[in-house]
C-alpha cells in the first residue's frame, strides 16, 4: 500500500478478537431511546388516533364549556395545549381532558370549539386538534422514527463488530488499509478510538472502535500530505478492519517478524514528512449553526416554492403537504392563501387550514 511502507509477512494471519470492540454506550443509549420512544407513543397516540375518529364524523357543540385552556410553545414551533372540556346534559355531562402536540408558527391566542364524532358523543377534543391533526400525526410519526431509528443503528454497530471480531481470528491474509481518526478519547487509563477505513472512491467505510489500555497506543503515521492517519489490516471474511498498536501485537506475527515489521516503522517514522500547516477553519460549532442554518433556508424556500404553487395553480385543494404548509404560516400568509384557494374552489368543501369552525365551510 503506497500509504505505509509496512509489510507484512506473506501468509495467513488472524486478528486479536480485542482489536475490533462494540462501540460503547450503545446498550445504555437504546435503553434510554426505548424509553422515551414508549413515553412519546404512549403520551399521544392515543389522542391522535381518538382524533383521526373524531375527524371521519365531526359535530360541533356549541353550548360546551372549555376551562383551564393553556398552550405552550418550545423551541418557538413546538405548541402543547391542554384543557378540560364540559358538555352534554346537565344530569349527566361529559368531562373529558384533551392534551394536543403539534407544529406551529401561530402566535396569540386559538379559538377553539369542542368537537365529538356524531357516534360516539363520548370522543371529544377541540377544533384545533383536528385542524392541526395532519401536523400533529407527522410531528408524532418522525419523533417515533427518531427514537426507534437510533437503537436500531446502534444495534446494527454491535452485530457488525461482533461479526468483526469472529471473522478476524480465523488466520487469512491480511491488508493493509488507511484509517480516518474520527475521534479519541481517553478515560480512566484507556483510551477509546473511533475511525473509518478510507475507501478508494473517498467515502469513509462504517465506524470502527478500538480500545487501548495504559501503556498502548494505535499505530499512525502521516501520509504524503502530511495528514495524520491510522494503520490497520482487513481480514477478508470481516466487516470491519482492525486499527493496529504501535506494538504490532494485534496480529498474530512470530518475535522475528514483529523485530523486523517495527524496524520498518522505525524507518518510516524517520523519514516522515513534517505535518502540513492546520488550515484555518471555522470552528466545528459555527460549522454546526451554518450547515443548520443554510438548511433551514433551503427547506424554507423550498416549502415557499410549493406552498405558492399549491395555492394558485394546483388542481387537488386536498395536496397533504399543500395543506399543511398553508396551515402553519402565519394568517396573513394564510388568509392570502385561503384566498387564492377559494376563488378556483368557492362552490365545494374547504380544505384543511381554510376551514371554519364547522369544519366544511370556508372561513
Amino acid at each position: 500500500m503506497a500509504f505505509t511502507k509496512l509489510e507484512l509477512p506473506q501468509r495467513a494471519l488472524s486478528i486479536t478478537p480485542n482489536a475490533i470492540v462494540p462501540p460503547r454506550g450503545v446498550i445504555f443509549g437504546t435503553v434510554v431511546f426505548m424509553a422515551i420512544f414508549g413515553f412519546f407513543a404512549w403520551l399521544y397516540t392515543p389522542n391522535l388516533v381518538r382524533d383521526w375518529m373524531i375527524s371521519q364524523d365531526p359535530v360541533v357543540i356549541q353550548d360546551a364549556r372549555v376551562s383551564n385552556g393553556e398552550c405552550t410553545t418550545r423551541q418557538g414551533v413546538f405548541v402543547s395545549c391542554s384543557a378540560d372540556v364540559t358538555y352534554g346534559a346537565r344530569e349527566n355531562p361529559y368531562n373529558r381532558h384533551i392534551e394536543l402536540a403539534f407544529l406551529d408558527l401561530h402566535s396569540g391566542d386559538y379559538q377553539v370549539d369542542v368537537v365529538v364524532n356524531r357516534n360516539d358523543p363520548g370522543m371529544a377534543t377541540l377544533s384545533l386538534g383536528l385542524d392541526m391533526l395532519w401536523s400533529r400525526t407527522a410531528t408524532l410519526a418522525v419523533i417515533l422514527f427518531l427514537l426507534l431509528g437510533a437503537p436500531i443503528i446502534g444495534g446494527g454497530n454491535i452485530l457488525r463488530a461482533r461479526k468483526a471480531q469472529r471473522a478476524s481470528t480465523t488466520p487469512a491474509r491480511l491488508d493493509l488499509v488507511p484509517l480516518h481518526i474520527a475521534n479519541t478519547q481517553t478515560r480512566r487509563g484507556v483510551t477509546v478510538v473511533n475511525y473509518h477505513a478510507l475507501l478508494p472512491n473517498g467515502k469513509q467505510g462504517p465506524q470502527g472502535t478500538a480500545t487501548f489500555a495504559a501503556g498502548e497506543a494505535p499505530l499512525t503515521q502521516f501520509d504524503d500530505k502530511g495528514k495524520l492517519i491510522g494503520v490497520g489490516v482487513r481480514h477478508p471474511d470481516s466487516p470491519l478492519p482492525a486499527l493496529l498498536d504501535e506494538g504490532l501485537a494485534r496480529i498474530s506475527l512470530t518475535e522475528r517478524e514483529r523485530r523486523e515489521a517495527l524496524a520498518q516503522l522505525a524507518v518510516t517514522a524517520e523519514a516522515a514528512p513534517a505535518a502540513a500547516p492546520a488550515n484555518k477553519r471555522m470552528p466545528a460549532p459555527l460549522r454546526v449553526i451554518l450547515g443548520v442554518v443554510v438548511m433551514l433556508v433551503v427547506m424554507a424556500v423550498a416549502a415557499g416554492g410549493y406552498w405558492l404553487w399549491y395555492v394558485t395553480s394546483s388542481n387537488n385543494r386536498f395536496d397533504a403537504l399543500g395543506m399543511e404548509i398553508n396551515a402553519i404560516l402565519p394568517d396573513p400568509l394564510n388568509a392570502w392563501g385561503c384566498d387564492q384557494l377559494q376563488q378556483r374552489f368557492m362552490k365545494e368543501r374547504a380544505p384543511f387550514g381554510c376551514t371554519a369552525a364547522d369544519h366544511t365551510s370556508w372561513k
